[in-house]
């Protein structure tokens, strides 16, 4: 279910310094700004992928990746893909595609979906409009590609089944009693009946094995949440929020997931997951997956796609269960 290292079902914005291991998704336009990386392509399915200020797009180790794939065009200027004017160069290393809704589409696309570049694509370019500016590996204007398809967040299909021993808090103030009590040593399956409004206050924690928390509520995670246990271990946020103003999940200042000081090394696996909004600011590092209705990140982010995301228990269309069992006969080890 989980493919990205971010996804929104709408625009997304990464700012300030952050670093992302993986392939970016985003249904609407993408902006990435003050020096910014991502280390994979980077997809908007029907919307603009605007750069600015020593944003970068990076290629993998092993030479793959590294693209740039629009669909949509501004209303005002046109462009599909902008690599802005600025003094710290703006840099695709892959390829960049200004893609199109319609293929040949109207005559009055020749002046839309464009490239416009005032930094560097070092592999080729390819636009339905025009393509001016630096490019490594040549360019192919007016040259008609089909966008991406849109995609959708994973369902979610909550099964008490899923989670053993999972603990069902019927309120807020329920979970924060049981915070207080286990603020230092944060685990287990927790599902909060709480309001819509009402928010869980989450900081000043060490989760130290398995975590996570399933509901409906707000989640503010504050000041200082870290994890010191098992790297093999797994942490998963499911907000069911459909919050964008206040997000649904606020991650602010010092949101350590990987190794810490004192700390087994190696991360656990974190999904971080809401239908409304996520803001993520100050500090946080992570090996994951962020997907959610909209994002929003500034300031130090570091993330790095985790493969073991992919198949979290409780989301996917498809459910699989023990249906039988087979005996086999026992065979010779093959020489």
């Amino acid at each position: 279910s989980f493919r990205y290292a971010l996804f929104s079902d709408v625009g997304l914005e990464v700012k300030n310094n952050n670093k992302v291991e993986g392939d970016v998704f985003a249904n609407e336009s993408i902006v990435m700004q003050q020096n910014s990386q991502v280390r994979g392509s980077v997809i908007s399915a029907t919307g603009t992928i605007d750069m600015a200020n020593g944003a970068r797009i990076r290629r993998n180790d092993d030479g793959s990746g590294g693209n740039a794939y629009s669909g949509g065009y501004h209303l005002t200027q046109g462009w599909g893909i902008r690599l802005a004017p600025n003094t710290n160069q703006t840099i695709i290393e892959g390829s960049a595609y200004a893609q199109a809704e319609a293929c040949p589409g109207a005559p009055a696309d020749n002046d839309r979906y464009k490239i416009q570049n005032a930094g560097r694509i070092m592999g080729t370019a390819v636009a339905r409009g025009s393509i001016n500016g630096t490019v490594d590996g040549g360019q192919t204007p007016y040259n008609c590609q089909l966008r991406h398809p849109t995609e959708s967040l994973p369902e979610f299909h909550y099964d008490p089944n899923n989670y053993p021993g999972i603990i069902e808090h019927q309120s807020v103030a329920a979970f924060h009693a049981w915070l207080n009590a286990n603020r230092h040593a944060m685990n287990g399956y927790h599902r909060v009946n709480g309001a819509s409004n009402d928010v869980i206050a989450i900081a000043n924690v060490t989760m130290t094995s398995n975590f996570t928390l399933i509901t409906s509520s707000l989640i503010d995670f504050g000041n200082n949440v870290k994890y010191c246990g098992s790297p093999d271990g797994r942490v998963e946020i499911v907000s069911l929020n459909a919050s964008v103003s206040p997000p649904a999940v606020d991650i602010m200042n010092n949101f350590q997931m990987n190794t810490s000081p004192g700390c087994p090394s190696g991360s656990p696996a974190v999904l971080v997951y809401s239908h409304g909004a996520i803001r993520v600011k100050n500090n946080l590092e992570s090996s994951g997956a962020v997907f959610a209705g909209a994002i929003s990140i500034m300031n130090n982010f570091d993330i790095a796609y985790d493969p073991r995301v992919e198949r979290t228990v409780g989301f996917g269309p498809v459910r699989y269960e023990r249906v039988g069992w087979e005996e086999l006969r026992p065979a010779p080890r093959p020489s």
